[in-house]
């Protein structure tokens, strides 16, 4: 057990496999903040999944618990995930848009499939294009029924945001 201050993480490691993995130790890193005590024994215990468990943490609801093992594809899983996911997010902020275009991007955003081109909000499905200043008469496209279902939804939005109950 290696606590790492300087990241203020607490590294685990076993000398034996773990049994449902391929790699040639278990190694759990967790917070160190997260962890109010920690008990080694001496003899092995196994837990209710048959792991070799030689570490048990406190938690902060106080209950006693053995760290769950991990796999390395769930965690390139999940890093992969996290990077598309942030890659979305990251594309959906607008580049020298006002708060106010950022906020409307973001409202409509949870409905419709949205993107930024320049300074524009592009509906692609609908083939709409919001303008800046971003109110309704800045709102163009073909489908009429669309168009006047956008021009209202922006302008509830806007309504809004002037008023307060929509901020960043």
């Amino acid at each position: 057990m290696y606590p790492c201050q300087c990241f203020k993480l607490l590294i685990y490691k076993t000398e034996e496999p773990h049994l449902q993995s391929v790699l040639k130790q278990d190694v759990r890193i967790f917070k160190y903040s997260m962890v109010d005590n920690v008990e080694v024994s001496e003899h092995k215990k196994w837990n209710s999944n048959g792991n070799n468990c030689l570490l048990k943490v406190l938690t902060p609801a106080g209950e006693i618990r053995d760290l769950p093992p991990f796999s390395k594809e769930l965690i390139q899983k999940n890093e992969k995930e996290g990077l598309q996911r942030g890659k979305r997010d990251f594309d959906r902020i607008g580049k020298d848009v006002s708060p106010q275009a950022q906020l409307l991007f973001n409202s409509l955003d949870k409905t419709y499939r949205l993107r930024w081109e320049s300074k524009d909000i592009r509906i692609n499905e609908l083939g709409i294009v919001i303008k800046s200043p971003y109110n309704p008469e800045n709102c163009s496209g073909k489908d009429l029924a669309a168009l006047e279902r956008i021009k209202l939804l922006v302008a509830k939005i806007n309504e809004r945001i002037r008023s307060g109950e929509l901020t960043l």
